[in-house]
């Protein structure tokens, strides 16, 4: 997997266009990375969320984990999340059958390291994802 061509950012993505349950969601069609970050009430989240993003997704690249393989666990995540097997507030990347749990995790170090560099509690900005999930699939 090779490093795509064009990178495609978009930040304030209001929550139903996104395709999962989640703070962002990126792919990689026709050699264009597109990421996409929720829309939140602090530009800071929205730029945390992105240091997340572009590191799981480095990480995908380097290790050959591709969009689709990605996406096809996020749509079973989804499928579950739907069933109650999940709460709101878990994140598909921590689960041991995901295949990008080692971006998702060097993603979430990255969050906590981008709160201290832009300023933002640590506890404050999870109990904020926290709560926005518990709010749109209670």
């Amino acid at each position: 997997m090779n490093l795509p061509k064009k990178f495609d950012i978009q930040f304030n993505t209001p929550i139903e266009k996104l395709r999962y349950t989640t703070a962002a969601d990126w792919t990689i069609k026709k050699d264009v990375l597109t990421i996409w970050m929720c829309a939140t009430k602090d530009w800071r989240y929205q730029a945390i969320v992105f240091m997340h993003e572009i590191t799981e997704i480095f990480w995908c690249i380097k290790n050959g984990v591709t969009a689709k393989r990605a996406d096809a666990f996020d749509s079973l995540w989804e499928k579950e999340l739907e069933k109650g097997i999940h709460r709101p507030e878990e994140e598909a990347g921590f689960d041991k059958r995901c295949p990008y749990r080692g971006g998702h995790i060097w993603g979430a170090r990255m969050e906590h390291l981008f709160c201290w560099i832009l300023g933002v509690k640590w506890r404050v900005y999870c109990d904020y994802w926290d709560d926005f999930f518990k709010k749109i699939k209670p």
